[in-house]
């Protein structure tokens, strides 16, 4: 038997960003492995695909989802991996799905596309050569100013995804040495870029609320 695992990336705004190949794999698997299977739903049914089986895949449930993922895919199942938005694997248990998988001898294929990371970095208009991906930034005020004070030694951008309801705590801690760029809503009809330093941006989110909606991704980069 041939046993078939996809990493296909899904849209992290407009659905019209799902690639052909994507449509294609998701429409040829078996089942499909999903955060949350009524959010999955709605990129299937935008782009016409047929109620498949899906099998939630979190952080919470990988203990008991992974042997049952392994299971059905020995069977000579097709599945496909996807997560709410962007690229499983990132900032998400998927790369423990993915090892699994890989131990057992079947076959893994990328279905590359949107990631919220490398499509902010362009829209942010500065100069990102090198950077440090910090996954979700840290919620303890020291962590964050050691990633920050990294981030100052080295000469590189501290990135990572912060939530609308902890961002400003989060830009409260940050030292006015460094420019502060955030970026929203990404293909979206709102979509957003915020630059300053953080206190210019906490004036910003004073004057309009509606500013702090949406995930972000937050770069700081350390000003000479």
């Amino acid at each position: 038997m041939i046993f078939m695992f996809y990493i296909v990336a899904t849209p992290i705004g407009n659905l019209k960003d799902l690639s052909q190949r994507a449509v294609e794999a998701l429409s040829l698997a078996d089942f499909i492995v999903c955060e949350r299977p009524n959010h999955s739903l709605k990129i299937l049914s935008f782009w016409g695909i047929k109620r498949k089986t899906l099998v939630a895949f979190t952080e919470s449930n990988k203990r008991f989802s992974i042997p049952k993922i392994i299971g059905l895919l020995k069977t000579g199942k097709t599945a496909c991996f996807i997560v709410d938005a962007g690229t499983p694997g990132v900032s998400d248990p998927g790369s423990e799905l993915v090892a699994a998988v890989r131990e057992q001898g079947i076959k893994i294929l990328s279905v590359p596309g949107p990631s919220a990371l490398s499509s902010a970095i362009p829209l942010t208009g500065e100069r990102i050569s090198k950077f440090l991906f910090a996954g979700f930034l840290p919620r303890k005020k020291k962590e964050l100013l050691e990633f920050l004070e990294l981030a100052k030694n080295n000469d590189f951008c501290l990135v990572g995804y912060e939530s609308p309801f902890r961002l400003e705590k989060t830009l409260a801690l940050v030292p006015e040495s460094f420019k502060v760029v955030l970026v929203s809503e990404i293909s979206k009809l709102h979509e957003k870029v915020l630059k300053g330093t953080a206190k210019e941006i906490l004036a910003q989110f004073e004057s309009d609320k509606n500013l702090k909606k949406g995930e972000f991704v937050v770069f700081f980069k350390p000003q000479s």
